[in-house]
């Protein structure tokens, strides 16, 4: 290996936290450190570089934020209100 890793190196790098009920598409990657917040949805096949609030809907390579609450998604075959509806701990939208 022409680059040995630091002796201070599992001091510096630390893994990934993910929150309860975040779901991660398959093939994503999460760099070291970064959290992804309880309800929060990433999508398949994403390179995740910041931390994901809670709530909110990122994809990509790099991944952006594409929603700013998991709950402005659409159940695209109109059984539920919105997707996600059936999570019963996932609080109700305040009315804007």
């Amino acid at each position: 290996d022409p680059h040995p890793q630091c002796p201070a190196y599992l001091d510096c790098v630390k893994g990934g936290v993910v929150r309860r009920r975040a779901r991660i598409g398959a093939n994503s990657t999460i760099l070291p450190g970064i959290e992804i917040g309880e309800d929060a949805l990433v999508g398949a096949g994403s390179v995740v570089r910041h931390t994901v609030p809670p709530r909110t809907v990122w994809a990509g390579n790099p991944a952006v934020q594409l929603k700013d609450d998991i709950r402005d998604l659409a159940c695209f075959v109109g059984i539920y209100p919105h997707a996600y509806a059936w999570l019963k701990d996932l609080p109700e939208k305040a009315k804007a």
